[in-house]
Order: C-alpha cells, then sequence, then structure tokens
C-alpha cells in the first residue's frame, strides 16, 4: 500500500533514550523506491531521563524528490558511526 501525507507538514515523534545522546536517522521511502534519511542530530538531543519530542519536516523529504503522495514506510535507522544504544519511540504521527 502506500500513505498520502501530501496534506501534512511534519513527521513527528517522541524518542527517549537509556543512556542519552544516541543518535539515528530517519527516513522516507516512496513507492517508486526513493528513500530519503535525515540524521537525528540536528532535530533532537535523545535524553535517558525524560521524552522528548522530534519533529521532522516533510519538505526535508519532497525537497529531495520523495514523493509525499505515496509513502510507502517510515523507518528509523542506525550505523556503525551512530555508535551503540538503545532508544525507544513513541506516539508516530504525521501533523
Amino acid at each position: 500500500g502506500r500513505f498520502d501525507t501530501s496534506g501534512f507538514s511534519d513527521l513527528v515523534f517522541w524518542v527517549k533514550g537509556t543512556s542519552g545522546g544516541e543518535t539515528f536517522q530517519i527516513g522516507l521511502k516512496d513507492r517508486s523506491g526513493r528513500e530519503i534519511k535525515v540524521e537525528s542530530a540536528p532535530l533532537v538531543v535523545v535524553s535517558a531521563s525524560e521524552w522528548r519530542p522530534v519533529t521532522v519536516l516533510l519538505s526535508s523529504f519532497s525537497d529531495e524528490g520523495v514523493n509525499t503522495a505515496s509513502i510507502e514506510n517510515v523507518n528509523l535507522s542506525f550505523h556503525g558511526g551512530h555508535g551503540s544504544g538503545t532508544i525507544c519511540i513513541d506516539d508516530i504521527a504525521f501533523d
């Protein structure tokens, strides 16, 4: 399937880490296979003691060619440069 996010401006969710300072990538992929990932570091400093809100402008993806009218998936990813750690995610929504 697909999800039309063109009527929204943001992807929002809450995050909390086990150590604090964890980093990750937030990705959107459209039905044509175009995927863009943005780094979490400029958007949020993950805390171990409290939930923190994350807001990602959908234009961060559409400006790079992702068709926000035909989203196939939202993903969070990690790579070696992010180090190690654990995060919890809650209340993922489009706003």
